[in-house]
C-alpha cells in the first residue's frame, strides 16, 4: 500500500511539473486561462488519487473526494461567472458616463 501511495504522489507531482512548464502559449496562442489552470491543477492530483482509491476499492472515499472537488469547482466557476457579469455591468456604466460627460461638454 505504501508503494502505491508513493507512486500516486510521484505521478501527481510529475503531472504538476508538466502542466506548469507545458508551452501553453505556443499551443493556445495565449496563456492558459486561470480557471482552466485551476481545473488542470486539481485534475493533476485527483486522477492519481482516484486511481489509488480504485485499486483499494475505497468507494466511499472516492465518492466523497469527487463530491467535494466538484462542489468546490462549481463554486469557483460560478464566482468567476458572477465576476464576469459584474465587470460587464461596471464597464457599461462607465461607458454610459463617458458618453454623458462628452455630451455635456459639447453643449
Amino acid at each position: 500500500m505504501i508503494t502505491e501511495i508513493w507512486l500516486a504522489a510521484l505521478i501527481a507531482g510529475l503531472i504538476q511539473l508538466i502542466e506548469h512548464w507545458f508551452p501553453w502559449r505556443m499551443f493556445l496562442g495565449r496563456d492558459l486561462p486561470r480557471l482552466a489552470a485551476y481545473i488542470l491543477g486539481v485534475l493533476g492530483f485527483l486522477v492519481p488519487l482516484t486511481w489509488l482509491f480504485v485499486i483499494y476499492q475505497e468507494w466511499v472515499g472516492l465518492i466523497a473526494i469527487w463530491a467535494v472537488v466538484v462542489a468546490s469547482g462549481a463554486a469557483v466557476a460560478w464566482a468567476y461567472g458572477v465576476d464576469w457579469v459584474m465587470d460587464r455591468v461596471r464597464r457599461s456604466y462607465e461607458h454610459e458616463e463617458m458618453i454623458n460627460a462628452k455630451t455635456r461638454s459639447e453643449q
